[in-house]
């Protein structure tokens, strides 16, 4: 059977990694888009195992969460097949260092939220200043996996402007504008000083999903399809591949 080399399948890696798609990278690399695509597959299940078993003991401060749509097979107003449809990753990241200390691939109900908590709370050794925005299944999942003694917890709710008149809000190609957040406190005392050295923001949590709707069409925003024009169907395989290399999956 043939294999790739190391060089190659590290060729293969860094052209993914800066952006090129799977067909542009098949082709550059002269091989067949299934060989890139269980070569990203095996990377990521190494990845998600080295992950489970390295991101252990950490002595994070500072948690920002949050979530990242996209799609499998179809949006789910129309999928026809099963597992097609809406799914999203929840990521939790390290304020300080930019260290994604967990996150989980799934459909966004309380159960995946409650799931995904507690392995982000089995992973620190510290009290710990979390912030998220303002969905309801967060303080479940909080209260779940923290408890009242081990976390501050305090949400960032955006608030936002008026809808375009006259336009349907289903078929809108842009987001509606952010006019402003509030800060409340959930549990705890988390800092929500505006000029305290640990503030209740969740900036660095919406870098992830900001970068990822930038190179892969599934992930893309309604701005973003506006600029891009429709999705492919060629992303679909980035949203399966996330699927397949994940620990949880609901």
């Amino acid at each position: 059977m043939n294999r790739l080399s190391v060089e190659r399948q590290a060729a293969i890696l860094s052209a993914l990694v800066e952006g090129a798609s799977v067909l542009g990278t098949a082709r550059m690399m002269g091989c067949d888009r299934e060989t890139v695509l269980k070569l990203l597959v095996d990377v990521g299940e190494f990845c998600s195992t080295y992950q489970d078993f390295a991101h252990r003991k950490l002595e994070t401060t500072r948690l920002e969460v949050d979530e990242i749509w996209a799609f499998c097979g179809a949006k789910a107003r129309n999928a026809t097949h099963d597992g097609h449809g809406d799914l999203w990753t929840f990521t939790g990241i390290d304020a300080e260092y930019k260290l994604a200390v967990s996150w989980l691939v799934g459909a966004r109900t309380v159960e995946n939220a409650v799931d995904f908590m507690q392995d982000v709370a089995a992973r620190l050794v510290n009290r710990v200043q979390l912030t998220s925005d303002g969905h309801g299944f967060y303080l479940t999942a909080v209260r779940a996996a923290f408890g009242f003694a081990r976390v501050d917890y305090a949400q960032l709710v955006k608030k936002y402007g008026q809808q375009e008149q006259g336009v349907d809000a289903a078929r809108r190609y842009s987001p509606p504008v952010c006019i402003g957040c509030e800060k409340e406190r959930m549990i705890g005392r988390p800092d929500t000083g505006l000029h305290a050295s640990f503030q209740c923001e969740t900036p660095w949590s919406t870098r992830p999903p900001a970068t990822a709707r930038s190179r892969w069409r599934t992930f893309a925003s309604l701005i973003l399809v506006r600029l891009y024009g429709s999705t492919s169907r060629r992303g679909t395989a980035t949203a399966k591949i996330l699927a397949l290399s994940r620990r949880t999956w609901r």
